[in-house]
């Protein structure tokens, strides 16, 4: 997938399991200048930067997919709802 926003980036993959591109220029941005993938890829859709208590959903589970039509912003009740029902259908 291409990403537009600036040609300085560089992906990394975080402990946590997700992307993580160095975009040192971007509001998002860490003291490392980098921030991470989906959420940049997701702040698209709206197009404005994510609030902080926005979360980025990966609608098929897969970390490493952030594919614009796999992420969907929600709030953090709606995430929660998410992940129980999912919990709840595993079990």
């Amino acid at each position: 997938m291409a990403l537009s926003y600036s040609p300085d980036w560089f992906r990394r993959v975080k402990a946590t399991g997700y992307f993580a591109i160095y975009c040192p220029d971007h509001p998002a941005a860490w003291d490392t200048g980098y921030a991470f993938e989906h959420r940049l890829v997701a702040e698209r859709t709206p197009g404005r930067p994510l609030l902080p208590h926005e979360v980025v959903h990966h609608r098929n589970y897969d970390k490493h997919d952030n594919a614009p039509e796999n992420l969907v912003v929600l709030s953090l009740a709606q995430h929660r709802r998410v992940r129980v029902a999912v919990k709840g259908g595993l079990g």
